[in-house]
Order: C-alpha cells, then structure tokens, then sequence
C-alpha cells in the first residue's frame, strides 16, 4: 500500500509541475491551448470564440485581435479579455459569444464580471455572462440546466459596470458570455475589455490552491474512489 501512495504521490506531483500556468496571449492561441492552463490553480479550458452576426457594416474583431490576461486577486481568479476592436459607429451593431469552463477543485461560488467602456448614447453596450454550474456547455446549451447570470451594460446614461452573483460551492463552471454592441439608432459604442473571475470560497480554501495544497486534493479524491 505505502508503495502505490508514494507512486501515486510522485505520479500527482509531476502533474502539478507539467500544469500550463495562463499568461496574456491572443483567444487564437487560448482556443488551440490542449488541457487549458491554470489561475489560481483553477484550470480553464475549452476556449471558443464565435461571431453571432455584424450588420451596417460593422468590422468584426477577431479572435486573434483578442488579448486574454490572467487576473488574480485575493478569493478570485479569473481571465480579462480586452480588445481595441471592441467597436460599432452609429447604423452598425455586433455580436460575440465566447464560451470554456472551469473546473476542479470544488471551491468556486459565485462569478464576477467587470466592464471598462465608453459609450455615446443613443447606442448600447450590453454583456451577458450565463454560468452553466455542474458542467460544461453543450453549444449554448447547460447540461445540467442550472445557471446563474451576470449583466452589465451601458447606454451614455446608467452604466451598470459590475455583477457579481453567488451560488452553492461548485467543482465545474461553463461560461457562455454574449457581448452585444448595438449602434443602429445612432451614437457609438466600444469597451477596452471586460474581467471574468470565479469567486473563491473564503478559508480554508485558498491555501489549498497551492501546488501541495491541489496535490493533497487530488489525492483525497482518489484514496475514496
């Protein structure tokens, strides 16, 4: 028995070695990313990026125009993705989703999302974060069918710029965020970026985001299998 622990030990700590840790790189090279890479310990992956439509001649970004950075404060990790190419003039209007997930270990309990824009009315900046709690998406469908959503907007008037929801302790998060910038009846819109970040459950949790702290999770998992 002590010889299979001390395998599996070093089989657990060459794993949490080999983790990609996230670093600022473009969505492009996000999408491509084999296992995803890790904030916080957290491990996200299963990046897409799709434009919904472009109408009045709108350019759309793409997701090599996309820079994704890791963000890592205090009880939260999470993912800013930020772009110059984030635009519409007025008579154009545009629509984004990017959809991945993250998972293990089951420490996350709410979502945070942040927007950083500009908008001259009449047009509309509108952000929809659905948060799929259990599983990944399946397209733009929840498996499990239990979701919590963040929205934040702004139309030149009354900027909601921040929505931070809380759920039940969750293991895995699937994140479909729609982005919507809408200048059709006139005015402009762009945002330099929004901030996604899972919200950690207080202590004990986070020391166990460290490298020794996962190994021990990983290995209680597999002593009750």
């Amino acid at each position: 028995m002590y010889g299979k622990v001390l395998v599996l030990c070093l089989l657990l700590s060459a794993m949490a070695r080999s983790a990609t840790v996230c670093t600022s790189d473009t969505l492009t090279n996000y999408e491509a990313l084999v296992g995803g890479c890790t904030v916080k310990g957290l491990p996200f992956s299963g990046f897409t990026f799709n434009l919904v439509f472009a109408t009045g001649g709108a350019v759309p970004v793409t997701a090599g125009q996309i820079t994704v950075s890791p963000v890592d404060p205090d009880l939260e990790g999470g993912l800013n993705f930020a772009s110059d190419g984030f635009s519409v003039s007025a008579g154009q209007s545009v629509e984004y989703q990017i959809s991945y997930s993250v998972d293990d270990p089951p420490i996350i309990h709410g979502w945070d999302l942040q927007l950083v824009d500009p908008v001259t009315p009449p047009s509309i900046i509108t952000i929809t974060s659905e948060e799929c709690l259990g599983a990944a998406f399946s397209g733009t469908s929840c498996p499990t069918s239990s979701t919590v959503t963040n929205i934040v907007s702004d139309n030149g008037t009354t900027p909601v710029l921040r929505d931070k929801e809380y759920f039940p302790i969750t293991r895995t998060v699937g994140v479909l965020t729609t982005i919507e910038l809408d200048a059709h009846l006139g005015g402009s819109a762009s945002f330099t970026s929004i901030t996604q970040q899972a919200v950690l459950a207080p202590e004990p949790w986070p020391a166990m985001l460290t490298p020794s702290g996962l190994l021990l999770l990983v290995f209680a998992r597999r002593l009750r299998r």
